[in-house]
């Protein structure tokens, strides 16, 4: 609006004193001038002075709306352009300010409202349908907000904060595939606009596309080095690559920078999470509660926080508000069905996670979890199947590669394991938790030197880890001055912070070297401390435990076994070797493996699975059940005759073993109870076993399986060779061949080495049985006599 009127000017600002006599024109341009300048205290003060002479300029009043507008003052910027409007009800610009004003102040519906009456005067105001986009998305419309956006940048193709705009309405709507290319039209427009690259940063990382999703987040903090939300994008990235001490540090400047950004508190919560530091873990998830108490991913975080520190009924309440506040994301049931596995109520865990599938978890670090808790209620196949969805979503993560080779290589897929953990090593070389996997599984193949070589290298990386050293203490001696050993010692102070899983393994760690060293009760001492934390976070129950064994006898009486008869499949490939874990079940299978007509198959879950899979047992599918197992077992094999599986606690099923499959040949290996009982609790099993980490559940275990047993044989006559342990050491060449008589297997010399086989081992045997054939372990518990009298005194 140009006037050529002058006026005398009122001594406020120098620009205008340095003349008596300016024009109006003149002075909205120096107001003008120090606003986009970044002065608005000189920009308002001298639109103030002009309307000391001209208080009806409009141009004034919208000048200062601006300035309130830039300082964030939306109230008053709001005022003023009321006021314009008031003078000028078609004024279009002051309708698209007063439309930004109020979507600022969160009044979504009005800003729109007045944006549509703005567009009715000009219908092609590229500004009105960018602003009305933001603000569908903010309303959560997103399809509303996309449609807007691609309106905006089709009136002017350069309209750079359109395409800004549109951008971040696809990210909301996870159409992260068409955000990348609207995004870089809006980088090529405003190359040095940080918005882009942050957005980008985003997108890429949903994607799966990490380096690339760093590269950006790191553009971003270059052009805008204080900006919350890069600083926090770029932790993510980083993050998902396993990059946690740079991504701690990121996510801390963002933080800084934000003390109120929930999302980049608990981003900093999982980089502690993952790296085993639950205490400041769950300060982080509490900061972010701090600032939204209705904040469900802090909630889900604090559970898995709580329940690593043993506190359950925390961990429970936080998951349970967590899924009260997103009843629809799956997050919070994934949580929910952990907690309640760990206290032992299996048909609710069940339930909850059931629900937890059918929502369907979109993340991969959701998916990660979800395969936790699948592999550990024994659901092998559907585990893989989430971490094949998570490698879908991300698959430049080596998280998802290193979880899926621990799967495998608890289920005996050594060859899978192995290709799972080159693709992780391939993602990130110094992966450390990759790094000890690997060590774990050449330990499983035989390769001790390239297992200790590993171990070191892990150890190289970051010395700070119990389960390093805990891989480590297998392939290696202690002694008193060792650097390992000191470092131990120093790792003891802290790690209860690192939750109890790194506890146990910390400890049973020490427990090794202490016994390298020779002192007996200090190894004991630490021997108790690993048991009993890891008891902490087991789900074991003696009511349930006792209920079990009561319902095996309860099933199968002579009338359902007689009601079985000649049902079964027949077929003599199998040999199932069973008995308490500890008790030789390795030895018996490395000794029948090492015969060239017998493919020693390890701990399969196949019994359980196929049972599962059809049903209980019954006359109907007897046959079904046992066709499935040999089909299963001989697929393993490479043609050999007979197959083992050596899952101890199969003895539960020796019902199911001789009905559906009556050829079957059953060893049942016996040991000392006590030496059996020690071995338990001197091992950290890599699933299972929750009655081994205290004395006195134990013995009740080993009692109801001794019970068991006999029922077995009473039933089941002649069906079942029993073979000792201490028969096998002390008189090896007898019992070698009481178990090829046994088979039906001819002599063969390779029996009498089973420590020369090369097979792999995947149990906690595989160190003992790589080794000629030692009595040192029999009646090894007298050294401990005293501190195991609460085993010894339970034991019937």
């Amino acid at each position: 609006m140009k006037k050529n009127y002058n006026y005398k000017c009122k001594k406020k600002m120098s620009e205008i004193e340095q003349s008596n006599q300016v024009t109006l024109e003149q002075a909205l341009n120096i107001a003008k001038t120090q606003m986009q300048m970044g002065n608005f205290f000189v920009a308002e003060q001298t639109y103030n002075d002009i309307l000391k002479a001209f208080p009806n300029e409009p141009e004034c009043y919208y000048g200062i709306g601006l300035v309130n507008f830039y300082k964030q003052e939306f109230v008053r910027a709001k005022e003023y352009f009321e006021k314009v409007l008031g003078m000028n009800k078609e004024s279009t610009s002051a309708l698209n300010m007063l439309a930004a004003s109020m979507a600022s102040l969160g009044q979504y519906d009005n800003a729109i409202s007045t944006w549509e009456k703005l567009l009715k005067l000009n219908d092609v105001f590229v500004e009105a349908y960018s602003g009305m986009c933001n603000a569908y998305r903010l309303m959560r419309k997103y399809n509303k907000a996309i449609e807007a956006g691609r309106k905006s940048v089709s009136i002017n193709e350069n309209f750079a904060a359109g395409w800004v705009n549109l951008g971040a309405a696809l990210i909301m709507n996870k159409e992260f595939e068409e955000a990348v290319p609207v995004f870089e039209k809006a980088m090529e427009l405003l190359p040095e606009l940080p918005h882009s690259y942050i957005n980008l940063s985003n997108a890429y990382h949903e994607l799966g596309q990490l380096e690339k999703a760093e590269e950006m987040g790191r553009k971003a903090i270059e052009l805008a080095p204080q900006d919350a939300i890069a600083h926090n994008n770029l932790g993510n990235a980083l993050m998902a690559q396993a990059q946690y001490e740079e991504a701690e540090e990121i996510l801390k400047k963002a933080v800084t920078f934000d003390p109120k950004y929930v999302d980049a508190h608990c981003n900093l919560a999982l980089v502690y999470m993952d790296t085993y530091r639950f205490e400041e873990a769950a300060a982080a998830c509490k900061y972010a509660i701090s600032f939204d108490d209705k904040c469900t991913k802090a909630y889900g975080h604090l559970a898995t926080c709580y329940k690593e520190l043993k506190d359950f009924a925390n961990a429970r309440r936080m998951a349970e508000k967590a899924a009260q506040l997103e009843p629809e994301s799956p997050m919070p049931y994934v949580s929910l069905a952990e907690i309640m596995y760990l206290e032992d109520r299996y048909e609710e865990a069940e339930i909850v996670l059931k629900k937890a599938m059918e929502l369907g978890p979109d993340t991969a670090v959701l998916n990660i979890r979800l395969a936790d808790i699948l592999e550990k209620a024994n659901k092998f196949s559907e585990a893989i199947e989430a971490l094949d969805k998570a490698e879908e979503l991300n698959p430049e993560m080596p998280q998802i590669a290193h979880k899926k080779s621990t799967i495998y290589f608890v289920y005996n897929h050594l060859d899978k394991a192995m290709e799972a953990l080159d693709k992780s090593l391939s993602l990130k070389p110094d992966y450390v938790p990759a790094i000890a996997t690997k060590s774990e599984v050449l330990q499983s193949l035989g390769r001790m030197e390239e297992a200790y070589d590993a171990a070191r290298q892990g150890m190289e990386l970051n010395d700070t880890l119990p389960f390093l050293y805990f891989t480590m203490s297998k392939v290696k001696k202690f002694t008193e001055d060792d650097t390992d050993f000191k470092k131990m010692l120093k790792l003891v102070e802290k790690v209860g912070n690192q939750g109890r899983e790194q506890e146990a393994a910390l400890n049973f760690a020490l427990y090794k070297a202490w016994t390298d060293i020779g002192d007996h009760i200090k190894a004991f001492e630490v021997l108790k401390k690993a048991n009993d934390a890891k008891r902490e976070v087991v789900p074991h129950s003696l009511e349930r435990q006792r209920k079990g064994f009561a319902n095996v006898k309860r099933k199968y009486t002579k009338e359902f076994v007689d009601s079985l008869e000649d049902r079964g499949y027949d077929d003599e490939t199998p040999i199932l070797i069973v008995g308490m874990p500890r008790s030789g079940t390795t030895l018996t299978e490395q000794i029948l493996a090492s015969h060239p007509d017998v493919y020693g198959a390890g701990e399969l879950p196949d019994l359980s699975e196929v049972e599962r899979i059809n049903g209980e047992l019954n006359p109907d599918n007897c046959e079904l059940l046992g066709k499935q197992y040999v089909e299963r077992v001989k697929a393993l094999s490479n043609g050999e005759k007979f197959v083992s599986d050596k899952m101890p606690g199969n003895f539960m099923r020796v019902g199911q073993i001789i009905t559906t499959m009556p050829n079957a040949k059953i060893i049942h290996c016996m040991r000392d109870p006590i030496d059996t009982c020690l071995s338990c609790y001197k091992q950290l099993f890599a699933r299972g076993q929750y009655w081994s980490y205290d004395l006195e559940e134990m013995a009740d275990f080993y009692n109801s399986y001794k019970d068991l047993m006999a029922y077995w044989h009473k039933m089941f006559p002649n069906r079942i060779l029993d073979i000792s342990y201490e028969d096998t050491v002390s008189n090896f060449e007898p019992q070698v061949r009481k178990l090829l008589d046994f088979v039906g297997l001819e002599w063969n010399d390779a029996c009498l080495t089973p420590h020369k086989s090369k097979r792999p081992i995947l149990t906690a045997s595989k160190g003992q049985v790589r080794k000629p054939i030692y009595k040192t372990s029999v009646k090894a518990w007298k050294r401990y006599e005293e501190q195991l009298q609460p085993l010894i005194q339970n034991i019937k």
